[in-house]
Formats: C-alpha cells, structure tokens, sequence
C-alpha cells in the first residue's frame, strides 16, 4: 500500500463525514427560496400538488402531463399537514438526499473512496448551485417529477451491479425502482426500460450461461412482468378515471411531444457533436501530463491526441464565439459580461455535454462488441453498458428537437446526477484501464485518483463561488409573509402587492386564474384556479380542452386575473422561436416557426370582452370582472 493510498483512506472517514455536513448545508441554504409566485415551473407545479391535495385530481380536473407519482408524494402529505410551503421544502429536502445517498451508494461500487464520496459532494454542489433544472433541497425546481424518478432509477441501477457483482437478484428492490421511475416521467420511464431490456438481453450469457434457454426466459418474464405490470396497471387506472383522450393528451403534454424531428441533422449540430468528443480528448491529453501509467499506455499515441486536443480546442474557440468575443469585446460592463457569458460557458449543460456524447459513443462500442462476442460480456463491460444507457436513453428526445437550446445538444435535467456520476467514473475507469478488470472491481491508482479529485473539487469551487450570491446568500430575496407559510422571494417588491391585491379582493371560496404560467399565488392564497389548463404558451391543447377552459371560466369567472402586459394576456399557442423540423433539409440552424401567433385561445376572447384593467404592477396587469364596481 502506498503512502498516499494510505492517507486517502485514513482521511475517508473525513470526507464522508463532510459530504452529509455539506448536504446539511444545502437544505439550511436553499430552505423556503423562490423566485417568483406567478412565473414558471416551481409556481407552476407547486399548485398542481396543491390541486391535488384540496381534491382535484390530475388528469381529470387540471392538466398532468407527467406521470403520477410525484403528485402523490407531495399532494399527500400536504393533504394531511396543509398546503404550505414547509411540507413542500421538506418533502423535496427528503427526495434530494435518497438521490445523494442512492448516488453515494453506487459510486462506492465503482470507484475507490475518498472519489465516491467526492462525485457526491460534486452532485450536491451543481444540484444547490443550479437554477431550476435539477437543483436540490430547493423549490426553484423544474418538476420533482425528474427527482422522484431519479430515486427510482438510481435504486434499480444499484440493485442490478449488486447483481452483476454476487448474483442475488434483489427483485424487491429492482421492481421497487422500477414502480418509481416508471410512474413519474417519461424519461426515467424510458432509463428504466432501457435497463431492463439490457439486462434482460446480457444476462443470458452472464449469469445464466450454465442454465436452459427456458430457466432464463421464465426468470425474465416474471421479472419484467412484475415490473412494468403495476405502472401499466396504474396507468390504465388513471386513464379510466380521467378518461383516456384527456390522460394521453396529457400525457403527450398538449402536443409537446410531438415536436419530434432529428435534431442533428444540421450544420450547429454536427459541429457540436465534433466539438464536445474533442472537448472530451482534451481532458484525456490534459490527463496524460499528471497521470505517468497513462502516459505510458498512450506511448507513440499521446501526440494524436495532442493533435486532436488542439484541434478540439481551436473548435471549441470557434464553436463558442459568440459568448467569447461578447466576454472580451461586448458593450456591457464587465462585470455583466462575466455573469452572463461565464456562467453560460461553466454551466453544468456545458460542462456535461462532452459526457453525454461520450457516452452515446461508449454506448455504441460496446453494443457493436457485444453482439460481435455472442453477447457475452466481462463484468465491467455490463456494468459500462448499464450506467451509460441511463444518460444515453433519458437524452434520446433531445436528439429530435430540444426546447431550451435551439441550436445545441440539450441535457436533460434528468439526466444530470447520472452524468455527474457517471463522468467521473468513466474518467478514472479509462485512466486505471479498470475495463480489462475481468471482475469489474476497480483499480487504485493514486495519480488518477488525485487528477479526478482535482477536477471535481475545482469545479466544486467554481459553482459554490459563481452561485452562493444568486442562489446561497439571503441578500438577494425578500422575505415575503402568506397565508401558506413565509417564504423568501427573489421578486418579493413586485410580488407583494400582487399577494396583497389577491387578499383584499378576494375571498378563500373565489378562484383566481394566473396566466400564462404560474400557480403560487394560487398556492400561496389558498385560492382555486379557475381552468383546466395550467401552461397557456408553448403547448398545443386540443380543442375540446380549449372549450372546457372556456366553460370553467364562464361558469365560475375569476375574481382576479393576473397577465403580462402583453398581447393576449402572454398566451401562444406553441412554443417561441424557430425550432420547427427541418428535415430532411440541410441548414445551419433551424428556421421554421413552432407557434401559431395568430391563434387566439376562445377564453382569451371572453376575458377581453367580460374583464378590464383594474391596476397595473410592474410587468403585470391585474384584470377583474367588468361589473364589479371599482375605481382604475
């Protein structure tokens, strides 16, 4: 044992005792913070839980389009300890540490500690430091739905290497993930049947290679069966309740689903594929100047990768002008040039795309080796397999067309703390040349150890010190006081006379509606949403769900009615900018319209003719009844 392996693992215990303290940390830091009541995803789905848990049920009564786990996981024990703002933080503090602890847990199968516990100190610090996506301990969330079912998939993950590993099959467990992922959105849903079909496909000739054709096909069966029977079950259930053009048009997210068209075909996205595998044998030739066994297996080989180092640099120069030059040549100030073009360039989409492209190609070579080798694989190879498939399956949507970034490769939030796990892994794995470990055990290095340690704990800081301002300190929120608990608001000065207006104006029985994308005013109030729909821009809703927002609202019309000051009150009817399909056409990036500016929703018409401006605060309009008698 080397002095330094043997410091690294006296000081284990030190850093595992870190890891929980710093997980501590981020709950007291991001405890009750929002940045806005009546604006995007944490409004919005904090009153779909709320629904949920006054009643109404998802499907049937409001628009769902995930599946329905995470509703019961939150709407229940709002249900019974009320609809406030602390059930909420603290169900969603408990979610985001299983997925600490389930990605700890597996690390530590994979490589030596103190890196397992530092891939989870690494999660922590992007989870606590990321704005919406798959932030942790936070409200500012896009839907929990991606964290319940990262537990779930996570869970599985780790019961099928236990499996790999001593052959105890943990069905329990492995059917439990699988309920979870399963029945909370599709991509984990899509992981988790990406997992199953592998391991149902390997194993043949892994663990069942001395046994009958039918022993494996019989074991497999009832597996799969039991798993993947419950949520079909649960589904059909919710189905029959909402009724099924209702549940698939949700499920479908109003027409969301259907902006499906290859993504790569055009000339931003090729580049982009090239530039992020370079940006991935960048580190590798960087690795090779700390890491002497590396060096060393490379021999005559390290000056290609030299090469393509810089070449992928150059590439990555170029790719990323536009932030580059605004950084160094833009009109702003330099400080807000730094905020915005640096954040953007170190982002954890940034950071995390030479990975997920990485792994699509991983994901291919073994796949192209398997089937060469009769499908037979060593325990390393399955377990590389597995964990790349995660990632590589959850992004397969964003191949055919990406909301957030219309002219590169999206990550999805739900595959971030398995990138974040995985990346590191695959890193010290390709270092210590851990594949050719027959038994899939990893390989102690200390040179690699201390290289991947240096990365992680680099990138740590960098988060902490970019995002402790913004999203850590108090300084930047205002505590704000409502009838469902207090809250710290980054946008409390325009937020709390709107709060203020809803309570003078309105009783506990009123509805109000929030448009064109919110809810916690709703939330915050206790006061009912007047539609069906929640989400008026980006989607397609059907048009018997556009008539029967038009009859909840003429049936029971809103006191209050708070809107941008914009046309149609904000609505649209699809999604912003240019990301219509292009195929099969070759262009740079794509140029074809994905919204109907023109299609005016039947309730907008009937609040412009029923319902005048009552008060205008900040960017918001406050719109009530035109027979109630109040002044301008």
């Amino acid at each position: 044992m080397t002095e330094l392996r043997r410091r690294l693992l006296n000081g284990e215990r030190g850093v595992a005792v870190f890891l929980w303290v710093f997980a501590a940390l981020g709950i007291w830091w991001k405890w009750g913070k929002l940045d806005s009541l009546i604006w995007l995803d944490p409004a919005w789905w904090l009153n779909e839980y709320a629904r949920y848990a006054r009643g109404e049920l998802p499907y049937r009564d409001y628009y769902w389009p995930y599946g329905p786990l995470s509703a019961d996981v939150f709407a229940w024990p709002m249900h019974w300890l009320g609809t406030r703002f602390t059930v909420a933080q603290v169900v969603i503090d408990i979610v985001s540490l299983l997925v600490i602890f389930l990605v700890y847990r597996i690390a530590r199968r994979l490589v030596p500690s103190p890196l397992a516990e530092m891939i989870a100190i690494l999660l922590i610090a992007v989870g606590i430091t990321a704005r919406t996506y798959f932030s942790l301990f936070s409200l500012i969330a896009y839907a929990p739905a991606v964290h319940v079912g990262a537990v779930g998939v996570l869970l599985t993950t780790w019961a099928i290497l236990a499996y790999i590993d001593d052959a105890r099959p943990r069905t329990a467990w492995l059917a439990l993930g699988a309920w979870i992922a399963c029945l909370s959105k599709h991509e984990t849903a899509v992981a988790m049947i990406a997992e199953l079909g592998i391991l149902f496909v390997f194993d043949r000739r892994f663990h069942f290679r001395q046994r009958t054709t039918w022993d494996w096909f019989r074991t497999y069966a009832l597996r799969l069966s039991l798993c993947l029977a419950v949520p079909a079950i649960v589904y059909a259930g919710w189905a029959n309740v909402a009724g099924w053009n209702k549940f698939l048009a949700c499920i479908q997210g109003f027409g969301l689903a259907n902006i499906a068209c290859p993504w790569w075909p055009t000339g931003f996205g090729l580049t982009g594929i090239v530039v992020e595998l370079g940006e991935a044998w960048l580190l590798l030739a960087v690795a090779s100047l700390f890491v002497p066994s590396w060096r060393a297996r490379l021999g005559r080989r390290r000056w290609l990768i030299c090469v393509t180092a810089g070449l992928a640099m150059a590439g990555a120069v170029a790719f990323q002008w536009r932030l580059i030059s605004d950084l160094l040549f833009g009109h702003r100030s330099f400080g807000q040039r730094w905020q915005a073009d640096v954040t953007e360039l170190l982002s954890t989409r940034s950071v995390l795309r030479p990975v997920l492209v990485s792994c699509y190609v991983y994901l291919i070579a073994i796949v192209v080796s398997g089937i060469r080798n009769s499908f037979v694989l060593t325990s390393a190879r399955f377990k590389d397999l597995l964990l790349v498939a995660i990632p590589a399956a959850m992004s397969l949507r964003t191949l055919f067309g990406s909301l957030l970034v219309l002219d590169l490769l999206e990550v999805p939030a739900a595959s971030y703390p398995f990138l974040l796990l995985v990346g590191p892994y695959l890193l010290y794995a390709v270092l210590t040349r851990r594949r050719d470990n027959e038994d899939g055990g990893f390989v102690f290095n200390g040179a690699a150890m201390t290289f991947c340690a240096a990365l992680l704990i680099g990138y740590c800081v960098i988060r902490m010190v970019g995002g402790y301002s913004s999203m850590l300190s108090n300084a930047s929120f205002g505590v704000l006081q409502t009838p469902a608990g207090s809250i710290l608001l980054t946008n409390s000065a325009i937020e709390r006379p709107i709060l203020d207006y809803i309570l003078k104006n309105t009783n506990q029985s009123d509805t109000i509606l929030e448009i064109p994308f919110g809810g916690g005013m709703s939330f915050a109030t206790g006061r009912r949403s007047a539609a069906y729909s929640t989400i008026f821009y980006q989607l397609r809703p059907p048009a018997a769900i556009q008539e029967e927002d038009l009859r909840r609202i003429a049936d029971h019309p809103p006191e209050v009615v708070i809107a941008p000051n914009e046309p149609n009150f904000g609505t649209l009817y699809g999604h912003t900018g240019t990301i219509g399909c292009v195929f099969p056409r070759f262009v740079w990036q794509p140029d074809v319209p994905a919204s109907d500016p023109s299609y005016i929703f039947p309730f907008v018409d009937y609040l412009e003719h029923n319902y005048r401006v009552d008060r205008k605060i900040g960017e918001w309009i406050l719109w009530r009844p035109i027979h109630h008698d109040h002044g301008p």
